[in-house]
């Protein structure tokens, strides 16, 4: 937890917190033979995309080149806009209530050899397309998003495109 986090939770306790957030699809190698980087959470295990808060005066894509760095080591750039959505509420084991305004990106690994590089991970590995770990809906539609040619980018939880929007 962030020391900003960790003092605005000293104030309103475990209420609810809108955070402003970012999702990273980083991947490596050439169309016919992409990988894609997961991490294991260390809190419960499961594989997914990285992911975090963007601190107070932080934009969104130096948030997300700061994640990929902290967790796995690994220097990224940004290469496309994927999606913006409100997550839904979540609840984490000691009560806190948070939602996150999520800001994903599609990035490239540039330089590095991926290894955890925080606590936050208990595992860091690239994967093949077709051999992924089990992930959650919203990073396997994260993903299938980065997948396409299509430079759109995707609005709400339904990944609505602007056209979509009229």
């Amino acid at each position: 937890m962030s020391d900003y986090v960790a003092g605005l939770r000293s104030k309103v306790g475990n209420d609810l917190v809108l955070l402003p957030g970012v999702t990273g699809v980083v991947m490596r190698g050439t169309p016919d033979s992409r990988e894609v980087l997961a991490v294991r959470r260390s809190e419960n295990g499961v594989w997914t995309l990285i992911s975090g808060a963007i601190d107070p005066g932080e934009q969104a894509h130096e948030a997300m080149v700061r994640e990929i760095h902290e967790e796995t080591t690994l220097q990224a750039r940004i290469t496309r806009l994927l999606w913006v959505q409100t997550l839904p509420r979540s609840t984490y084991p000691n009560g806190d209530q948070t939602q996150y305004y999520d800001i994903a990106f599609l990035c490239e690994a540039v330089a590095g050899e991926a290894k955890v590089g925080d606590d936050e991970s208990s595992a860091v590995a690239w994967f093949p397309i077709d051999a992924l770990p089990e992930l959650d809906d919203r990073y396997r539609k994260t993903l299938t998003l980065a997948l396409e040619s299509s430079h759109d980018v995707y609005l709400g939880p339904e990944g609505l495109r602007p056209e979509d929007l009229a």
